[in-house]
């Protein structure tokens, strides 16, 4: 099968953006996802699936790592999906530091995010060129207000127009 092709048929499917950050060495560490799941009510689990060729698989397969947070972006963090998509740019650097807060010790998420969990790395699952990894949620938070969440469609960044019928 043409992976070109296997690829243009995936992209057709409408996805929300999240960042995946934990933290290495003291060092806080992001990634773009758009393969996010809620897996779980009981116990609370979420999935992300990341290529075994970023930054972040490794960092995530460091069992000093067990800690990490999920947050769903809105509509206007565009840029910010767009920093942590980059392969070579997935630590957080200072001038980062206005957009991340820790809402409890070990973790970190991005300010004005929709909503955000934080997670246990429960269990790691290979297949293929990506890993499936599994966060049993401590925490979750979701603001109250009618900001719109980020879509990935198609290779770009579509406006989610909300009927309210």
């Amino acid at each position: 099968m043409d992976k070109d092709a296997f690829k243009n048929a995936a992209s057709k499917f409408p996805t929300g953006v999240v960042v995946a950050i934990t933290n290495h060495d003291n060092t806080w560490h992001g990634m773009t996802i758009s393969s996010f799941t809620t897996i779980s009510m009981d116990p609370l689990i979420v999935m992300i699936s990341i290529s075994k060729k970023a930054k972040m698989h490794n960092i995530l397969m460091n069992p000093k790592n067990s800690k990490f947070s999920i947050s769903i972006l809105t509509e206007n963090q565009k840029e910010l999906s767009n920093q942590f998509a980059g392969k070579k740019s997935e630590i957080i650097d200072k001038n980062i530091n206005k957009y991340i807060s820790n809402p409890e010790d070990g973790y970190t998420v991005l300010n004005g995010s929709m909503s955000y969990f934080l997670c246990d790395l429960d269990e790691a699952y290979n297949k293929g060129d990506h890993t499936l990894f599994f966060g049993k949620v401590n925490k979750s938070w979701s603001s109250n207000d009618n900001r719109k969440p980020l879509v990935y469609y198609s290779r770009s960044y579509p406006q989610l127009i909300i009927n309210e019928d």
